[in-house]
């Protein structure tokens, strides 16, 4: 870089808040408060382990504030001068076995790293062959929801920098301090990303090793980041003592506390499903080897304000099982196990459950209107067909049946009915009698009809009793007589020839 792009970086610098790394309004002081994000420079704290503000890398790469710090690095917000955008720069300082020199306090030259004395030069070249590695793996699946996205990597001050993209957010643990604990089928949705995601980079061969909410970014969207792969190793690999510091307490399965433990994507379950815990709960869940001794964690099911079905709720619980082989042993059977098992009944109901009051109550009145048509439909069916069989059929078989108001049936049988009451009312009361005249029988039947039907009760019981009569066995067994008698008196015709008198005594 020449002196006077040198003298541009630093005048650009100046122009920037070194909090939210946007440009200051014109005129305003740059160490006062930033109207932007609140930053002051006035009473930042920076840690003498952390590089300078404003400090420039590889002639491109502006420095800020302090984003979060782990045990194998630091993470800063930063400024692309090249391509006027904000980025997240992640240095690789394993905090037991460097430090960094502070007598060039004013110089670029004092953010250089360097080895403790006595530990081997050519592990710390190791572990930076490893960080590599992991910018490598992130860049395969740029882009992909869930993950944060590597744009650039390099080397610098005796160490390496990973350049990503910068998630404005908070961590999941601050925003469940804020917020609270989370809705069932909300968690489900803000985590089924992560899980694929996670369920990718295993394919790979890479453990992420050190999920938890503080690994963990809730950006504008409310939606999940899986964030610091640093503690992330090959899958089987032999752990070391400087892996102790990546415990942390509720996350960490049992298998990741010993110096031989068997882990692999079954560890990264754990720890994802006890993050979900603390989501539904807002309780960090208890430590793994306390659970080892005496497993008292208090069940999902035994939560009434979980809204999960016992299918899901068993699917955590069992992702945090204490014993590796009694987990899920990959990302595929977690996301089986939550999500394959649900209808589309359920994912409509619950899908229209985070929706605005307003889908709601429409949805609402759709459903009621639907089910209002179907039960007028259903009544005048009912209707139609009771008004319409009688005149349609005509036939002896239907005149069992009863209209909905309770009316007489409109029947042969109905009719001799109405005709031999209205005759006994013409004996009795001569005055009234209509013989002889048709039209004033007809209007005797029209009166006689509507006092029975005024009475639904009294014109039922009848009409059960009349039943037999309607049926007519008499008339059947008279008409079995008509067929019987030619037999007899056929045979009657054949016998007399022999001995009338021996036809006759056998008879009777």
């Amino acid at each position: 870089m020449n002196n006077k792009d040198g003298q541009r970086m630093t005048t650009e610098r100046m122009t920037y808040c070194m909090g939210c790394m946007k440009a200051f309004p014109k005129g305003k002081d740059k160490r006062s408060t930033c109207p932007l994000c609140g930053f002051s420079l006035e009473s930042y704290d920076r840690a003498p382990r952390c590089i300078r503000l404003g400090s420039i890398l590889k002639e491109r790469y502006l420095i800020g504030r302090v984003l979060g710090e782990g045990s194998f690095g630091i993470t800063y917000i930063g400024r692309d001068m090249l391509l006027d955008q904000i980025v997240a720069i992640k240095e690789y300082f394993p905090i037991n076995h460097v430090s960094r020199d502070m007598l060039e306090e004013e110089s670029d030259t004092g953010n250089t790293v360097y080895v403790y004395a006595g530990d081997e030069d050519e592990s710390y070249k190791n572990g930076l062959e490893k960080f590599y590695n992991e910018a490598k793996i992130l860049a395969k699946f740029h882009g992909i929801a869930g993950v944060v996205s590597v744009i650039n990597f390099f080397y610098a001050n005796g160490t390496a920098y990973l350049v990503m993209e910068y998630v404005d957010g908070i961590t999941l643990k601050e925003y469940i301090k804020e917020h609270g604990p989370i809705a069932g089928e909300r968690v489900l949705q803000m985590i089924h990303p992560v899980i694929k995601a996670l369920s990718a980079i295993h394919k790979t061969g890479i453990i992420h090793r050190d999920i938890s909410p503080d690994n963990i970014l809730v950006n504008q969207k409310e939606e999940l980041v899986l964030i610091d792969f640093g503690s992330a190793r090959a899958e089987r690999q032999t752990m070391t003592q400087s892996m102790t510091v990546l415990f942390k307490r509720g996350y960490t399965p049992e298998e990741q506390y010993r110096g031989r433990g068997n882990w692999g994507a079954w560890s990264d379950v754990y720890s994802l499903c006890a993050t979900m815990y603390f989501m539904l709960t807002g309780i960090v869940p208890n430590e793994s080897i306390e659970r080892m001794i005496h497993d008292d964690i208090k069940l999902l099911r035994d939560m009434p304000h979980i809204r999960l079905s016992a299918t899901e709720e068993d699917a955590i619980m069992r992702g945090m099982a204490v014993k590796a082989n009694r987990r899920f042993q990959s990302m595929e059977s977690l996301e089986a196990a939550l999500y394959e098992s649900r209808g589309w009944v359920q994912r409509v109901v619950l899908y229209f459950q985070h929706k605005s009051k307003s889908v709601l109550l429409a949805g609402g009145a759709v459903v009621l209107a639907g089910v209002l048509a179907v039960c007028a439909l259903l009544t005048m069916g009912g209707k139609l067909s009771a008004i319409g069989s009688p005149v349609a059929s005509g036939t002896p078989g239907m005149t069992e049946s009863k209209t909905a108001s309770g009316q007489a049936i409109s029947t042969d049988h109905a009719d001799e009915t109405n005709a031999k009451a209205s005759a006994g009312a013409q004996k009795n009361n001569p005055a009234t009698s209509t013989v002889g005249d048709p039209q004033q029988t007809a209007d005797a039947k029209q009166t006689v009809t509507p006092k029975k039907t005024a009475k639904p009760k009294r014109t039922t019981k009848p009409k059960k009793s009349a039943k037999p009569k309607r049926t007519v066995k008499p008339k059947s067994t008279a008409r079995s007589k008509k067929t019987v008698s030619p037999q007899r008196t056929v045979t009657a015709t054949k016998k007399p020839s022999k001995s009338k008198k021996k036809f006759v005594g056998v008879i009777p």
